[in-house]
């Protein structure tokens, strides 16, 4: 029997935000996608969507609107609110 990973992935703790990451946030009564636009220090601006497709739709107005300032240390201490999705070498990993 051939054995494969399904699935690459390390613990959030272990992210380093780099731009281009995408953010998946799962809440009680909240859910969005976004991506990093850019970081500095401890700050990340994230520009956020409901979906996959909105996201990818956004004109530079849309964009503005939409970018929200996140704390890296709020991800890394969340309880499974956030996942990371990173793309390297045309391998994905998951930061959970």
């Amino acid at each position: 029997m051939i054995s494969i990973d399904l699935i690459n992935y390390n613990p959030i703790k272990k992210w380093r935000p780099m731009h281009g990451d995408m953010l998946h946030f799962n809440g009680w009564f909240t859910r969005w996608i976004g991506v990093v636009a850019g970081a500095s220090g401890n700050s990340l601006k994230v520009i956020r969507a409901g979906t996959v497709a909105e996201l990818c739709n956004y004109g530079s107005k849309a964009q503005e609107k939409n970018t929200i300032n996140l704390d890296v240390e709020e991800i890394l201490s969340s309880n499974a609110k956030y996942s990371v999705n990173r793309v390297e070498n045309n391998v994905s990993i998951w930061y959970l």
